[in-house]
């Protein structure tokens, strides 16, 4: 049939359902939860159980107005509108990727890393076999007063221009 099923009523504070499962199936159309007067829906799957939001047949599953979305392939874009922010209340924020992690911006915007404070910025680690920069021009500055290139366990250190570019050590001052 199309009637509606409504458990409760305006005077009601609680209504309750309870069962080992509850199913509820829309063949057309959708569901859809409203609170009255702003009230919070809150959705506990209580002590170890888990929240399944879609399933592999979804193309998407969308929070908060499409600004948080993953797709069936477990693809995450976070879409505010303006500026977009990840954070941590406490510890560490870590992105991790099977087949490695891109920052990339749009529309030629500037990537700003910045560890705050008197933290530091550390690109590669001894695992790395090679850390590297590229670019058309890379530019190093100090607001301190120093630059520091150091080699661990005597390795070398090799400033190579390549081509007819030329190696310049000291100022024209």
């Amino acid at each position: 049939g199309t009637g509606n099923l409504t458990l409760g009523s305006a005077d009601n504070t609680t209504t309750a359902l309870a069962g080992d499962a509850i199913t509820i199936t829309s063949n057309d159309g959708g569901i859809t939860m409203t609170s009255a007067t702003n009230g919070d829906i809150s959705i506990d799957p209580h002590g170890t159980g888990n929240l399944t939001l879609g399933s592999a047949d979804n193309a998407t599953t969308a929070l908060a107005g499409n600004a948080l979305n993953i797709d069936a392939a477990g693809s995450l874009s976070l879409d505010a509108g303006a500026a977009s922010n990840l954070t941590t209340s406490a510890g560490a924020l870590n992105l991790t990727g099977a087949g490695g992690v891109n920052i990339t911006s749009a529309t030629n915007g500037a990537i700003s890393i910045d560890p705050h404070g008197t933290g530091n910025l550390t690109l590669g680690s001894a695992d790395n076999a090679t850390t590297a920069l590229a670019g058309d021009a890379i530019t190093i500055t100090s607001n301190d007063g120093g630059i520091e290139i150091t080699s661990a366990a005597n390795g070398n250190i090799s400033i190579d221009p390549h081509g007819t570019g030329n190696l310049t050590l000291g100022s024209a001052d």
